[in-house]
């Protein structure tokens, strides 16, 4: 049974992640925002798959946190998926420059991601597996916010190619995955649509990686093909 560590589960594409991931029987590790509850929705699937999903509170861009991950992971864990994302609209950010939310997005787009992986890797083995999402991360009201997350989507690409290239000697892939990326004016509904398409994407994604193909960048359209 196959060990995954999900980040960014509580809500989006993570939770559907871990919603598919307990279907298919595998161990879930998943990681959620800390709060003086665990998310609701985490708590029911775990209700209904006992012994097969751990919750881990974690603030996954406070780095003093981060670097204590590593001793809260007693698991041998085989694939890792960084899905954890900072969604912002910037039409409400009180810093109009954008400088507020492109210092937060790129702490919690690219740098923790890396940590994660750094926290994680010594419970992996010869033959694990990576999956970092990267797409871009908030709503945008101009082209200068467009800019911005684009710059924190490339730092995500390049950390991940990096590692891709450090990590194949270990025999452990690495894949980067670019979901369709949020809609602000999106029904409920249909983001849940679109958040299940895109984590049975990822999923087929990590299915099919290799050593090959490690460090690509992988495409998904609003059906997660």
């Amino acid at each position: 049974m196959p060990t995954i560590l999900i980040t960014g589960a509580s809500r989006g594409i993570g939770f559907e992640l871990v919603r598919l991931c307990l279907e298919r029987g595998y161990r879930v590790l998943a990681t959620h925002r800390p709060g003086p509850e665990a998310p609701r929705p985490l708590v029911d699937l775990a209700a209904g798959h006992p012994g097969r999903i751990r919750l881990i509170p974690i603030d996954l861009t406070n780095l003093p946190a981060l670097a204590n991950l590593s001793s809260r992971l007693a698991e041998r864990i085989d694939v890792l998926i960084n899905s954890a994302g900072v969604v912002v609209d910037m039409r409400s950010e009180a810093d109009g420059s954008g400088r507020v939310f492109y210092e937060h997005s790129l702490r919690g787009g690219s740098v923790s991601p890396l940590r994660v992986v750094g926290a994680a890797l010594s419970n992996m083995t010869r033959g694990a597996k990576i999956a970092t999402i990267s797409a871009v991360l908030g709503y945008t009201s101009s082209a200068g916010d467009e800019r911005a997350q684009a710059g924190v989507r490339n730092s995500v690409d390049e950390i991940m190619r990096g590692l891709a290239t450090d990590l194949k000697p270990l025999g452990i892939a690495v894949a980067i995955v670019q979901p369709v990326p949020p809609q602000a004016d999106a029904s409920p509904a249909k983001a849940e649509k679109l958040a299940a398409a895109a984590a049975s994407g990822v999923l087929a994604v990590i299915d099919r990686l290799d050593l090959a193909h490690s460090g690509e960048v992988f495409v998904l359209d609003e059906n997660g093909r």
